[in-house]
C-alpha cells in the first residue's frame, strides 16, 4: 500500500518538471545583439557578426540535495538562470530566477552593479525535500498517536 503512494507521489513530482527552460529572447539596441545562455550574456555586433564581448553574470544554482534531483527532478529545472534581458539608460539589466538584478556596462560587459533581492525562493529540489520531511513527520505522528491509543485502550481493559 505505502508503495502505492510512494510511486503516485514520483509521477506527480515528475509531471511539474516535464517543461525544459528556455533562454530569453534576444535584445537588439544600436544593431549590437544581446543574447543569454544559461548565466553568460553576450554582445554581437550585427554589422560585423563579431562578439564584442561574453560575461558570466553570475554563478548557477548548484542543488544541495544531488542524490534527490538526480532522481527526481531534471537538472535545468534546478538552475538559476537568466530570466529577461532589458535596456535602460545606456545599460544592459539582466535579471535572473531568484529575481536579481544586475547592471552592464554595454560597452564591455562589465558589471556595473547589482541589485539582490531579499526573497526567499526555492528550487524544486528543495520543495522536494520539504514534502518529504513532511510526510516523514506526518507518518511518525500517526505512529505515536496509534501506540499512544492502543496503550490507553490496553490500560483500559
Amino acid at each position: 500500500m505505502k508503495c502505492k503512494y510512494l510511486i503516485i507521489f514520483y509521477f506527480i513530482i515528475n509531471l511539474s518538471v516535464f517543461a525544459k527552460i528556455a533562454d530569453t529572447k534576444p535584445l537588439i539596441v544600436n544593431n549590437v545583439m544581446y543574447k543569454s545562455h544559461g548565466n553568460y550574456v553576450e554582445a554581437i555586433d550585427l554589422r560585423s557578426d563579431k562578439t564584442l564581448w561574453k560575461t558570466k553574470v553570475f554563478s548557477r544554482y548548484k542543488p544541495k540535495f544531488v542524490g534527490i534531483s538526480i532522481f527526481f527532478i531534471e537538472m535545468d529545472a534546478t538552475w538559476n538562470i537568466i530570466s529577461e534581458l532589458e535596456f535602460k539608460e545606456n545599460k544592459l539589466v539582466v535579471t535572473n530566477m531568484k529575481d536579481n538584478k544586475y547592471f552592464l556596462d554595454v560597452s564591455n560587459g562589465k558589471i556595473i552593479s547589482k541589485e539582490i533581492t531579499s526573497h526567499i525562493i526555492l528550487f524544486p529540489d528543495e520543495i522536494l525535500l520539504l514534502i518529504i520531511l513532511f510526510i516523514i513527520l506526518v507518518l511518525i505522528v500517526r505512529k505515536v498517536i496509534k501506540k499512544k491509543m492502543a496503550n490507553t485502550a490496553s490500560n483500559m481493559v
